[in-house]
C-alpha cells in the first residue's frame, strides 16, 4: 500500500458522495441519447465498447498524477487504478467499478446476436476486467499497463 502525505486528488474524487450514482446516471443518459439514433441492440453494444475503452484509458493506461505536490512520489509510475484507495484491493469502489463493465457486457449479450459484436464486447470487457484484478497490479506488457 502507498502512504500518501498529500491528498491524491487524481483518485480521491471517485470516493466522493454520489460520484458512483452520477457515473451510473451518465451511462444511462448516454444509452438514452444513443437510443435516438440506434436500436437497443446497437445501443448497448456501443455503450459497452465505448465505456470499456474510455475507462481502460483513464484507469489503466495513463500513469502519474496531474498535480504538482505529488510529482516526486511513486505515483508517477502508477495508473489511476493502482492509486485508487491507496492500492487496496476489493474496496467497495473497486468492486463497483469492476461490476459495471460486467453488467454492461451481460446487457449487451442479452440484446446482441451478431457474432462479431459479441466477440468485440467479450474482448473489450475481458481486457478491462483482467486489468482490474490484483494479479495485474503493477504489471506492464510491452510498456502498456494491464
Amino acid at each position: 500500500m502507498i502512504n500518501y502525505t498529500f491528498e491524491n486528488r487524481n483518485v480521491t474524487w471517485i470516493n466522493s458522495p454520489y460520484v458512483l450514482s452520477i457515473y451510473t446516471f451518465g451511462i444511462l443518459c448516454f444509452r438514452a441519447f444513443l437510443g435516438l439514433f440506434f436500436n437497443a441492440r446497437n445501443c448497448w453494444t456501443i455503450v459497452t465498447i465505448i465505456h470499456n475503452i474510455l475507462t481502460w484509458i483513464h484507469f489503466h493506461w495513463l500513469l502519474g498524477v496531474p498535480f504538482s505536490q505529488l510529482r516526486d512520489s511513486e505515483n508517477l509510475r502508477l495508473t489511476a487504478w493502482e492509486q485508487l484507495d491507496s492500492g487496496e484491493q476489493f474496496t467497495p469502489t473497486k468492486k463497483f467499478l469492476t461490476l459495471v463493465p460486467i453488467v454492461l457486457y451481460l446487457i449487451g449479450l442479452y440484446y446482441e446476436t451478431r457474432v462479431f459484436f459479441i466477440a468485440l464486447n467479450t474482448l473489450t470487457t475481458a481486457v478491462v476486467v483482467i486489468s482490474k484484478l490484483p494479479l495485474a497490479h503493477g504489471v506492464r506488457l510491452f510498456g502498456i499497463c494491464l
